[in-house]
């Protein structure tokens, strides 16, 4: 059993790294309030279609798509499509969503570290 945690832990670290480092983006100015609502109705798009095109997401967007994996020790969790066939990393400073909930993030693409991410204001459980 305990090797089954510790390949679980690995392996989640593993997917997560990989798509930080992978998954490229672009920035903009936050157009969200503290209240987590989007201003000026910033586009709203699916998870796969930011994955796949992320060069035309600029400034504050906000994303649907499916929990797949968290990791409450860095605060990022991967949203992705319901197949998982591609996935995006999710960095919430809030207490993150369950795993398979559908949820919309509001926030932008950043790149933290030399590595790029989704960097969520505020998210809603759908």
């Amino acid at each position: 059993m305990k090797n089954k945690v510790i390949f679980g832990i690995m392996g989640t670290g593993l997917i997560l790294a990989a798509f930080i480092v992978v998954f490229p983006a672009g920035t903009g100015k936050d157009q969200t309030e503290s209240s987590g609502e989007p201003v000026d109705s910033p586009m709203t798009s699916e998870v796969e279609d930011v994955v796949k095109n992320p060069g035309n997401y600029k400034g504050s967007i906000n994303v649907i798509g499916s929990v797949i994996d968290s990791d409450t020790t860095n605060s990022v969790f991967l949203l992705g499509c319901e197949d998982a066939c591609l996935v995006m990393p999710v960095r919430y400073a809030g207490d993150l969503p369950p795993v398979k909930s559908r949820v919309t993030v509001f926030g932008e693409i950043i790149r933290d570290n030399g590595k790029y991410l989704f960097q969520a204001g505020s998210l809603k459980i759908q």
